[in-house]
């Protein structure tokens, strides 16, 4: 079995990231639009970004623990495997399998310290965000 990756592969792989770039970039841009044409003062910060502790973008370099949070918020419950599928569409390059493996400790972790709540079948646990505890969220994964 060859691993070897080709041409194509990586051509089509940059397209992608491309892609991807263009579309944060008028995101930004957006934004920036709209904050020229609001002129908000910088002095403090803005009610609505305070205490909401939602990360809309996904983060490459985020921990195990906040890419369980992000994942969930996302999909508003679910198995391992959801969180894994939901994060690879947002865009972590990591190897699938440590992927897996690092949400697995990150989810009990946080599911034995009350930030998360469980539903059981079987050996697999079915993953939600505990209401109760916005606030612990928050520190684990800010805005």
């Amino acid at each position: 079995m060859s691993l070897e990756i080709t041409d194509e592969q990586v051509v089509q792989h940059l397209k992608q990231k491309e892609s991807n770039l263009l579309m944060q970039l008028e995101k930004v841009r957006a934004a920036l639009f709209v904050y020229d044409i609001v002129g908000a003062d910088t002095s403090e910060p803005s009610q609505y970004l305070q205490g909401s502790g939602v990360q809309l973008e996904f983060d490459p370099f985020m921990s195990y623990d906040q890419k369980v949070i992000f994942s969930l918020r996302g999909i508003e419950g679910g198995y391992i495997n959801h969180m894994v599928d939901y994060l690879l569409k947002a865009g972590d390059d990591t190897d699938q399998k440590k992927l897996y493996n690092g949400l697995t400790g990150a989810a009990s972790r946080l599911y034995r310290a009350g930030i998360l709540k469980a539903d059981t079948r079987g050996k697999k646990y079915k993953y939600y965000l505990n209401p109760d505890t916005e606030k612990e969220r928050a520190e684990i994964l800010p805005l």
